[in-house]
């Protein structure tokens, strides 16, 4: 049983037992010293029919991206998650559980002291900053647990894909090793399991100021109901192709690789339309997220106590 790290190995295998199997049902004997001059011929061709086997999986050898070239990024974000954290709870549990942000609770009261100035940068800057400040974060902490859920989908696809060509290579190999030395009705079945964690998107709120798109990321609690926005994983496929000879059974390799590209595209548009609906949500509801350049960006130490942004307080 070979493995995806042994996978190259697996694949010289397959061809081998693909020209040893093709050779035996055309009758030409193991034994090379017997052949006859049209059998030396016949080999040449049963090997050039199964030149192209590594390059069927070469893709998957060379440019595939690995599962753990994603966890940099999801460090990253679980590290943003758990900095905005304030009082809300979390689905994710590897992004922990924080005590309330003492930082975060302190900057309610500096209104209190902003209420004896009379400029309109300091009212202002309550209105804006301070008051909104509480949905900002909340809605700030859910797009960062959102966009850790859509990457951990992503890696699965990448770790789902491992799995499948892997399992199409050993499949394969099996099929030949009991097959008869004549054409049967031999045919290979493979399982793909690459999936995202949804088939369609339940449409719920990204942002807690009520904007509703199919972005599959609730705000009740925090993140604490992604879970249940999110419908059942797409279910393992069964593939069958004929392969009532060597050469069928390479065929109906190529025909389960070209599947594997199928559902791997299927997922990756998934993840990307609803990509795609989040980052509209962000765009269109800024002021969720982003507080304006407040009038204080403009003050100096001789203009700080004008009417324009603190004034004099009273």
């Amino acid at each position: 049983m070979w493995t995806y790290e042994t996978l190259p190995l697996g694949v010289a295998e397959l061809r081998e037992l693909a020209i040893e199997t093709a050779c035996m049902q055309a009758a030409i004997p193991p034994d090379e010293t017997s052949h006859s001059a049209q059998q030396r011929a016949d080999k040449v061709t049963i090997e050039a029919m199964f030149a192209g086997v590594h390059n069927m999986f070469w893709p998957f050898m060379s440019s595939m991206p690995a599962p753990d070239d994603f966890d940099l990024l999801l460090d990253w974000l679980r590290q943003a998650a758990r900095g905005l954290t304030s009082t809300q709870s979390t689905a994710d549990p590897q992004i922990g559980l924080k005590p309330a942000d003492l930082d975060f609770s302190r900057a309610t009261t500096v209104s209190s002291h902003l209420g004896s100035w009379s400029g309109a940068a300091a009212r202002e800057f309550k209105r804006n900053y301070l008051d909104p400040m509480p949905t900002q974060l909340a809605s700030t902490y859910n797009a960062i647990v959102f966009a850790i859920k859509l990457i951990e989908l992503e890696q699965g696809i990448w770790r789902g894909a491992r799995t499948d060509i892997t399992r199409i290579l050993n499949d394969a190999i099996d099929t030949l090793r009991n097959m008869p030395g004549w054409c049967g009705k031999d045919s290979l079945t493979t399982v793909l399991t690459t999936v995202a964690a949804f088939a369609t998107i339940a449409a719920v709120p990204l942002s807690p100021l009520g904007t509703s798109l199919a972005v599959g990321l609730a705000v009740t609690d925090g993140a604490a109901s992604v879970g249940a926005t999110l419908l059942p994983e797409d279910p393992e496929r069964y593939v069958a192709f004929p392969a009532p000879t060597a050469y069928g059974v390479i065929t109906a390799v190529e025909q389960a690789i070209a599947e594997l590209y199928t559902r791997i595209n299927e997922q990756e548009h998934k993840i990307a339309r609803v990509l795609d609906s989040a980052v509209a949500v962000v765009t269109d509801q800024r002021s969720s997220y982003v507080p304006p350049s407040p009038l204080l960006a403009n003050a100096n130490r001789w203009n700080i106590t004008d009417q324009d942004y603190l004034g004099f307080a009273s």
